[in-house]
């Protein structure tokens, strides 16, 4: 079989048969193969179905800057070292996360659940976590810059030294 035919199979095999692959699988790969706006412009037009990345893995060093995940199921997803900038994951489920390295800045985590979520060395600064749980996340060297913290919880943010939290709003904060 030449390697075009070869090659023509395969995507058949895949997008031909997508109903039967679970559809956690083709989120994933939408996310992963789209650029941010076509993948927001598919959020809006859908904008009921549940998404679920849960125990996804992002390649290093992607770049998802605007892109929407809000009330997403990223439930120990690898986010290792993305661009997430001016993203929007306001009431995410983020529990055990890995956002380690990552660039966030200008991000919206209001209402977002992340509990043991790891932000080792993370940048948010300018980001919206009003009312996110934090709970046994690891903050070690984040940065908080000029963040609204306001009502977040941080109780059992078990690692939390050298963390930066300058201009950083704690109004109703719970520690």
């Amino acid at each position: 079989m030449k390697k075009t035919t070869f090659s023509i199979f395969i995507f058949l095999l895949l997008f031909a048969t997508a109903p039967l692959f679970a559809y956690e699988s083709y989120q994933l790969t939408r996310l992963r193969t789209n650029t941010v706006s076509q993948w927001n412009r598919w959020r809006s037009n859908y904008p009921n179905i549940q998404i679920d990345l849960s125990n996804a893995r992002i390649p290093n060093k992607r770049r998802l800057t605007g892109v929407n995940l809000s009330g997403a199921n990223l439930t120990n997803a690898d986010f290792r070292s993305c661009i997430m900038n001016n993203a929007n994951l306001s009431g995410a489920t983020l529990t055990g996360a890995k956002m380690n390295f990552g660039r966030m800045n200008n991000t919206n985590f209001s209402n977002a659940t992340m509990i043991r979520t790891n932000l080792f060395k993370a940048h948010l600064k300018g980001s919206n976590l009003t009312n996110a749980n934090l709970k046994g996340a690891n903050l070690i060297t984040t940065k908080f810059t000029d963040a609204n913290l306001s009502r977040a919880r941080f109780d059992r943010a078990t690692k939390c030294t050298r963390t930066y939290f300058q201009k950083a709003n704690f109004t109703d904060a719970k520690f």
